[in-house]
């Protein structure tokens, strides 16, 4: 039977009193529906076949709980905001088009200093003092902030706004690296929505709210994203616009790339045939583990060597200086978007060290972002079992 590990509990539970503090109007009211909607989940989990589709199963079972938790309530508060904005108590009881529905949209693109000010007065119906205490500010900015609030809310509800189509049609970004030091460039960037963050920004700089929009998710879930992908540099921020800081390789780039570079497949291909065949002996002269193998595969381990003198020099014949990144080493940084398509293949090439001066150089050609090299990086472990193994160095196994 399948159950929820602590770790996972205590990180939905967050996600669950978030989910349901914005959707009722009091303190006690929020407790009671994130209780009831954990407790379904609990229960509900030894059915899940799929732990992929985790997140999709929660958000299914917490609206059909929040559904029949507002069917049942005996009497409801509403909750209205000054100047005549009312507050959804229920957000599935309105039409899209009505006031509530604009203003439970414009309520979730609010920069997170008004949206604070916000809940706290009218959801949790603290008083400005209160809020002050909580927010560690004076009393005067709280009353700023509300009635900023009130005004942002007021201008919002009567622009147009729509969805961008990441929003419906999300992608699916490679990081890529070459440099120095753990890959942590790798780990940062897989989530799917720090991906499509970085998607939004990269024709037009925007705002937290342009973003929200672009990729449908609303601001709240996304402030701590933007925020770290500005602290890691792979965003940059000039007043409140947000830009992108690392190439990103579309689809598109790389089938014009293709187009552009393919008349000179043939002729680079030749040439490297006839570098390598040249010094093929040479090579195989050195005596080193693996000599006795095939002239096809010592070709392609030359042209390892090859690739990876064009990756790591410039024309001038000096290593390529790497930049620092903001994890503190040198390394270049950029993104491919996956490309689904028949026959699409990515390159990797990687190299790694060991003790004793041991290397390993991968050249990975596989339809999948994660090649053997993966495994290998970062573990010395594995580069010297691996290298001991080619030397016939096994007594000590």
């Amino acid at each position: 039977m399948q159950t929820l590990p602590k770790d996972k509990i205590t990180e939905i539970t967050k996600v669950i009193y978030n989910y349901s503090r914005l959707r009722t109007a009091s303190g006690e009211e929020t407790e009671d529906l994130s209780q009831e909607i954990l407790l379904e989940l609990i229960k509900a989990v030894p059915n899940l076949r799929d732990h992929s589709a985790f997140y999709s199963f929660m958000w299914s079972v917490a609206g059909n709980v929040y559904k029949q938790w507002c069917r049942k309530r005996a009497s409801r508060k509403e909750c209205e905001l000054p100047e005549d904005l009312p507050f959804p108590d229920d957000p599935f009881a309105f039409d899209e088009d009505s006031d509530v529905s604009l203003l439970r949209r414009e309520l979730s693109l609010l920069a997170k200093k008004y949206r604070q000010a916000v809940v706290l007065y009218y959801l949790e119906n603290r008083s400005c003092a209160q809020i002050s205490d909580a927010l560690s500010i004076s009393e005067s900015m709280v009353k700023y902030l509300l009635f900023k609030s009130r005004k942002l809310l007021k201008e919002g509800m009567h622009m147009e706004r729509k969805l961008g189509t990441l929003s419906y049609n999300p992608k699916t970004l490679i990081p890529m690296y070459s440099g120095t030091g753990p890959n942590h460039f790798w780990d940062f960037l897989q989530s799917k929505v720090r991906q499509n963050i970085v998607c939004a920004c990269y024709n037009d700089a925007l705002t937290v709210e342009q973003i929200s929009l672009e990729i449908g998710v609303a601001l709240p879930y996304i402030e701590e994203d933007i925020d770290a992908l500005t602290d890691k540099q792979i965003l940059v921020k000039k007043g409140n616009l947000y830009s992108i800081n690392v190439i990103l390789i579309t689809k598109e780039c790389a089938d014009e790339i293709d187009r552009a570079s393919e008349p000179f497949y043939e002729e680079i291909a030749v040439k490297i045939a006839s570098f390598l065949d040249k010094r093929l002996d040479d090579y195989r002269n050195i005596g080193f583990a693996g000599a006795h193998f095939s002239e096809n595969t010592l070709r392609w381990q030359l042209a390892t060597l090859v690739f990876r003198a064009a990756a790591f020099y410039n024309f001038s014949g000096k290593p390529a200086e790497r930049p620092v990144t903001a994890w503190g080493d040198r390394a270049f940084l950029w993104c491919v978007e996956q490309n689904d398509s028949e026959g699409k293949c990515i390159f990797r090439y990687s190299g790694m060290d060991g003790k004793n001066g041991n290397s390993l150089y991968f050249f990975d050609y596989v339809p999948l972002p994660k090649g053997d090299h993966h495994d290998f990086f970062g573990n010395d472990r594995k580069i010297n079992l691996y290298c001991d193994i080619a030397r016939g160095q096994t007594d000590h196994f």
